[in-house]
């Protein structure tokens, strides 16, 4: 939007809407801004170079690939500029817990397991793959055999997870934008239940499999609420930012990171299962494309990868405060998606490597 300065009255709307916008910036002839955006129903990391004719023309895009653009300086003769685009890779590993040892990789793409995996009840595993350069959802054998897709749309699939009863949950993003879905195992007999507020946020099922956590905006306030799988009413537990939900073993607790603006920093808190205040906050690093919140099987503290000045490692979050202890012992890459097999004695993680660079664009226009 443009506003005229002499009198702050609106002058101009652009054409189109994007779903994330930022570092708008004028070009030197004042006929076309610069942004960095994605179009609606698209993630925030998916964010791409775009030119906006101003007052009148149809926006459109600098740069066209997989890359997720931060960052435009424009030098002074407004000819060339600077962006830096972010790409991610990462593989899934599997590690003994009873015989300490390198790890197996069971992945076989650029981004296995990066938007989350679960395990299905005859122990194979359900993940996220980018086989077909989009995000699809696959199984595989927990050693990465027989591996074969189970979506196959022009949807973006995401954060399998199993239920109880046997089904898949998982987080689609559509053109309409970001929705929880249903299905059989094998991807059949597919039903939309919500639309969601992010696309970058797995659910949390209760140990029953009747009913779902996923964060949602209502009147622009967005919080966790509680999704019946087979239909009836929703309910929402927290009111406020909380992302990243987790039930605890036992079903009576519900973590969740959310952001505390006056200290500056994020916390988990931890609220009883029909919401209420928080009994619990606990301080960690801000959250990022990968971060995932486990409870421990005992209920005392949480498992997390969000460790002050440690992204590569996975740690145990005593709820009493006492001192966190370091799960592992990595020391590159970045620990992403993780979780312990049905099995009791294996833990798969995902683990990749996050690059930035900047690039220089001359004669963009």
């Amino acid at each position: 939007m443009a506003y005229r300065v002499d009198d702050g009255t609106l002058a101009w709307t652009s054409a189109r809407s994007w779903s994330w916008l930022s570092q708008v910036q004028w070009l030197r002839d004042g006929k076309s801004l610069l942004a960095i955006a994605t179009p609606d129903g698209r993630p925030a990391v998916a964010a791409q170079v775009w030119i906006v004719p101003y007052p009148k023309g149809n926006p459109h895009t600098i740069t066209n690939d997989r890359s997720n653009y931060r960052i435009l300086g424009l030098t002074a003769d407004g000819e060339s500029l600077l962006t830096i685009p972010t790409n991610f890779r990462s593989d899934m590993w599997s590690f003994s817990l009873s015989e300490p040892g390198p790890g197996k990789r069971i992945s076989a793409t650029r981004s296995d397991g990066f938007y989350g995996f679960d395990f299905t009840p005859d122990g194979r595993i359900i993940f996220q793959t980018l086989d077909r350069g989009k995000n699809d959802l696959a199984i595989m054998n927990m050693d990465g055999s027989d591996r074969r897709l189970i979506t196959d749309d022009p949807d973006d699939d995401r954060y399998p997870q199993v239920t109880a009863d046997g089904r898949l949950l998982y987080i689609s993003l559509t053109s309409s934008g970001p929705e929880l879905r249903i299905s059989e195992l094998d991807g059949s007999q597919r039903q939309t239940i919500t639309n969601v507020s992010s696309p970058e946020v797995s659910p949390s099922i209760s140990s029953d499999g009747k009913w779902a956590i996923v964060p949602r905006d209502t009147e622009g306030v967005s919080g966790l609420w509680r999704v019946p799988l087979d239909g009836g009413p929703l309910r929402q537990l927290v009111g406020y930012g909380a992302t990243l939900p987790a039930i605890s073993p036992d079903g009576t607790r519900l973590a969740f990171y959310f952001p505390d603006v006056e200290a500056g920093t994020f916390k988990i808190g931890v609220v009883p299962i029909e919401g209420g205040e928080r009994e619990v906050e606990l301080t960690v690093a801000a959250i990022y494309g990968g971060s995932t919140l486990r409870w421990a099987e005992d209920g005392e503290a949480l498992i997390i990868n969000t460790m002050p000045s440690d992204r590569a490692n996975i740690w145990r979050l005593p709820l009493d405060g006492s001192p966190p202890l370091r799960i592992t012992d990595f020391t590159d890459q970045r620990a992403y998606w993780f979780d312990y097999a049905p099995d009791g004695e294996t833990l798969i993680v995902t683990r990749g490597v996050l690059t930035r660079d900047a690039v220089l664009l001359e004669n963009f226009q």
